[in-house]
């Protein structure tokens, strides 16, 4: 009897230590005010309570339409049911250079990507929007017009 009470105390313990991951979960845009004439990056990050979770690899896709996306392949358990993991946590930080960008408006967006069905936290998307301004246009003047304004 003790002991089931014990697991089933684990068993909420670890629901709710998983619970709060996607919560943890980060994007941002660097510089957050880009202009044309900035190089757009994409800061993606995420914490772990336990070594069970290795990343596996970061995509960093072209742009697409409007979009730019951040994804991030992640394992639980080496892709097994259930393991033993020491209790260290896992932060990762990746950041994917885009470079340019026209002016316009645009979605930056984080998939983590769960790739073992038995991990107890499900995969996501987090969208960040941003605008890329162009150079502000002057009025354009002739010679002769600046000339007879301050005459």
């Amino acid at each position: 009897m003790r002991s089931s009470v014990t697991f089933a105390l684990a068993l909420l313990a670890s629901g709710a230590i998983h619970a709060g991951m996607a919560a943890a979960a980060q994007i941002s845009v660097d510089p957050p005010s880009p202009t044309v004439g900035d190089s757009v990056k994409v800061v993606v990050k995420n914490s772990f309570p336990t070594l069970c979770w290795t990343v596996l690899g970061t995509n960093c896709t072209p742009l697409v339409g409007d979009s730019l996306y951040v994804i991030v392949d992640v394992n639980y358990c080496n892709g097994a049911p259930s393991c033993t993991c020491a209790l260290f946590p896992l932060d990762y930080q990746r950041t994917c250079n885009f470079g340019l960008l026209p002016p316009g408006s645009y979605v930056a967006a984080f998939f983590e990507n769960h790739v073992n069905p038995f991990d107890p936290i499900s995969s996501f998307v987090i969208a960040q929007p941003f605008t890329v301004t162009g150079p502000t246009p002057s009025l354009r003047r002739s010679w002769g017009s600046v000339k007879a304004h301050y005459r």
